[in-house]
């Protein structure tokens, strides 16, 4: 494509007029099973057995021995951190650079999320940077498995064990991805997923705890329905409240769609990698983009793509590229332009009910900053990094397009 193409956010003539594909796709099963759990009317987790059928082939899936469905991955977090008993003066060390789902379960438990900052090529959390931030009131390290990649999760681990804390895996973005043959969200003490619409499996809304320890999992059940005491069958309840506990239950209709989903995941995954593939091999040649890394001993799940540009090649920021490759006619969007620690919920220390806690609880003592340059990398990736769709229902002549706008944009802008 000629360097002198006009943009057709400029004017010029897109790339393709057709509508993106469409994601999530639902079969007539789906449909057909929401039906029949409408036609039941048990639609609660409390009256019904479709969500503990979901729980049991998830668990089952994931080779793990407990799986607890919530309504979103956020409080998946919740349930986890608060299982573990973290609170009040407690610390969670997590990315500079994720989705505000991963910190907000920690302001939630009244603990304070440290931010670390990330690799640039993976996107995750840098290992090398944590034990800096490591102080005696840490309690658990987050990473999160950001857009389907595994975190290193062999250095985390190690951190993990010769200090003493908690591995939570925030696997909300890799559903079926693997590290070294091992599925992500099972090699840490509890792992998190969300099921909200547009991830790599999905039930509308949606989220799910995952664990081997049956202390907390019993712990998170109960803290899943109201801090209730346990019934053994389906329908009854004791109303007795051991715990200061919440509604964090799925309903029978997200179960439904999950237990459609499971048995495809696998395929999904398939298909994201091969719609990646693809994408990397175009755009490995064009001068200027920096497709996303490839780890050995790593599946990605691929819920996004995400690519970077090159500032030295191309005179370009992640926001005009996005506005210039959707006026092609292709699906894009920036990647988290601002790290978290800058955002103003956290730079201004924004708490509940209008206080600074959990900042200024007496039992924590400390007086964080949120300053910029203080996590340098997740700041540069935010004027760099855009995505890129591969979800299962994109075909090879939509990857194409994709590939000529990136190319189309990139030669525009280069130096």
């Amino acid at each position: 494509m000629a360097a002198t193409e006009k943009l057709a956010v400029m004017g010029g003539k897109p790339v393709r007029t057709a509508p993106w594909p469409k994601w999530p796709l639902f079969t007539e099963q789906d449909v057909a099973d929401l039906g029949a759990v409408l036609r039941d009317g048990r639609l609660t987790s409390i009256t019904g057995p479709k969500v503990r059928e979901f729980e049991e082939a998830f668990a089952a899936k994931f080779e793990t021995r407990h799986a607890l469905a919530t309504c979103n991955g956020v409080t998946a977090l919740h349930l986890a951190i608060a299982a573990l008993g973290i609170g009040p003066g407690d610390e969670v060390i997590v990315p500079a650079h994720t989705f505000i789902g991963t910190a907000i379960p920690v302001l939630m438990a009244n603990a304070v999320p440290v931010f670390v900052d990330v690799d640039l090529e993976s996107f995750n959390i840098d290992p090398a940077k944590i034990e800096a931030a490591i102080t005696e009131r840490t309690k658990a390290l987050l990473p999160v498995h950001l857009n389907g990649l595994a975190a290193d999760l062999q250095a985390i681990q190690a951190l993990a064990a010769k200090h003493g804390l908690f591995l939570i895996e925030d696997a909300c973005q890799a559903h079926g991805g693997q590290y070294r043959g091992r599925t992500l969200g099972t090699l840490g003490r509890i792992g998190a997923f969300s099921f909200f619409e547009d991830k790599v499996m999905t039930t509308g809304e949606g989220g799910m705890l995952i664990t081997d320890d049956a202390a907390l999992y019993e712990r998170a059940r109960r803290l899943r329905s109201y801090g209730e005491e346990l019934v053994t069958s389906i329908g009854e309840r004791k109303y007795e409240h051991t715990a200061l506990g919440f509604n964090y239950r799925m309903s029978a209709l997200n179960a439904a769609l999950g237990l459609n989903q499971l048995p495809r995941l696998e395929a999904m995954v398939a298909k994201r990698n091969r719609n990646a593939a693809y994408l990397r091999e175009g755009l490995e040649k064009v001068p200027g983009i920096i497709p996303p890394k490839e780890v050995p001993g790593c599946r990605h799940a691929y819920y996004k793509f995400v690519c970077r540009i090159d500032r030295e090649v191309l005179e370009l920021d992640a926001l005009t590229a996005v506005e210039a490759i959707k006026a092609e006619g292709v699906a894009a969007t920036p990647r988290y332009p601002t790290p978290l620690p800058l955002q103003k919920v956290f730079r201004e220390k924004i708490g509940y009910g209008g206080t600074d806690c959990p900042y200024g609880c007496r039992r924590y003592g400390r007086e964080p900053a949120f300053l910029t340059g203080s996590w340098p990398v997740a700041e540069r990736i935010g004027k760099e990094a855009f995505v890129l769709l591969v979800h299962p229902s994109i075909e090879e002549p939509d990857l194409q397009d994709a590939v000529r706008a990136v190319r189309k944009v990139a030669d525009h802008y280069r130096k």
